[in-house]
């Protein structure tokens, strides 16, 4: 099983961290997105949180550049804020730019506030996401394509580069057990908060084979998610400066790193 973090702060040392995450073996760095935080609608401490994460494309490219092994990623990009033709340019740039080293976790936002911003109606977001990746999944083709939907429509276009990773970066549905239908219709894999016991296993065995990843896993739990069957865990960094990370992976990296 692979193991991995997933960061939900912003912080100025992001390429430095993504050094000592990649030279202390771990597999992976992940970034939460919001694009902003409307006001009223959280805790102030939640706010000033989500207010200070970085654009996760802008970040993991300057992760990319001083890495050579790790894989980059969104856990979660929130697909339903993005428009798709930009959308699918910066995920193939980073892709390109990566050596093919991107994992695509996409979701929806639950707050109410925030997809009135775009327009989104929450009873809308799950039927938004499918027909945007649907649309990305044709774009990063790098032929001609067209898509007519009820949320996404454009006319004959082409789209560039192509990402390395054929036929496009593995795609990671964010969500509980609701979305499992989702995930074997349109995505590559499944990026669940952490599960317990039988239900897990219910899920593993239904997918038949497609990857879970387990996002902020605790680091005791680890032994019994690869006894289930799960592909990849991700435990949650929480410290900002490289040397209170170092500090943080090193008091956990004896049990997760073989």
């Amino acid at each position: 099983m692979k193991v991995g973090v997933v960061k939900r702060s912003g912080t100025r040392h992001l390429a430095e961290i993504a050094r000592l995450v990649e030279d202390m073996g771990f597999e992976s760095l992940m970034l939460t997105e919001h694009t902003h935080v409307p006001l009223g609608s959280m805790s102030e401490a939640e706010a000033q949180r989500r207010a200070g994460l970085l654009d996760p494309f802008v970040a993991l490219g300057a992760a990319a550049a001083v890495t050579s092994e790790l894989r980059l990623g969104t856990a979660v990009c929130v697909v339903t804020h993005r428009e798709p033709l930009a959308l699918a340019k910066a995920v193939s740039t980073l892709d390109v730019l990566s050596n093919g080293r991107v994992l695509f976790g996409v979701g929806t936002s639950s707050v109410s506030a925030e997809n009135r911003s775009y327009l989104i109606r929450d009873q809308d977001r799950t039927a938004v996401l499918r027909e945007r990746v649907l649309a990305l999944k044709r774009l990063w083709s790098g032929e001609p394509v067209e898509f007519h939907g009820r949320f996404v429509d454009f006319d004959p276009v082409v789209s560039g580069p192509r990402p390395v990773q054929r036929p496009h970066p593995p795609i990671l549905l964010g969500g509980g057990p609701g979305r499992l239908p989702d995930v074997l219709e349109w995505a590559d894999g499944w990026l669940p908060h952490p599960l317990e016991g039988p239900p897990l296993r219910d899920a593993i065995a239904l997918l038949c084979g497609k990857p879970v990843t387990i996002f902020n896993a605790d680091p005791a739990d680890l032994a019994r998610y690869a006894d289930v069957g799960v592909d990849r865990c991700l435990i949650d960094l929480r410290a900002d400066d490289p040397e209170d990370v170092r500090a943080e992976l090193d008091a956990v990296k004896p049990g997760v790193i073989a």
